[in-house]
């Protein structure tokens, strides 16, 4: 197990060692390091305002009677602080979102 671990270390020593020599590639790597702190603010506002319009919704309509068929459901609602920021995240993703406003 030592000797895998290793061998990883050394590959990704090799590859910042790469990225090192090849200019256009040193560039890209650097525009990515220097890019992270402004994706974790983004991510952070986004969470955010998923907090809240899950707050929202759960004030609004936690009381809504779902039907017992359909993906508007048990897993697919604003009854629970986790079930509604699961159905958000479906909503923003566009993952089976057709199904939850017609089905």
């Amino acid at each position: 197990a030592t000797v895998i671990s290793a061998v990883r270390i050394f590959r990704v020593a090799r590859l910042f060692r790469l990225v090192r020599f090849l200019k256009g590639l040193n560039q890209l790597f650097l525009a990515f390091v220097l890019s992270v702190p402004k994706l974790v603010n983004v991510a952070a506002i986004m969470l955010l305002l998923m907090y809240l319009f899950a707050v929202l919704g759960i004030n609004l309509f936690a009381k809504v009677a779902y039907p017992l068929t359909g993906s508007y459901g048990h897993t697919a609602n604003f009854r629970t602080f986790p079930q509604a920021m699961s159905l958000l995240v479906r909503a923003m993703t566009g993952e089976g979102w057709n199904e939850v406003m017609h089905g």
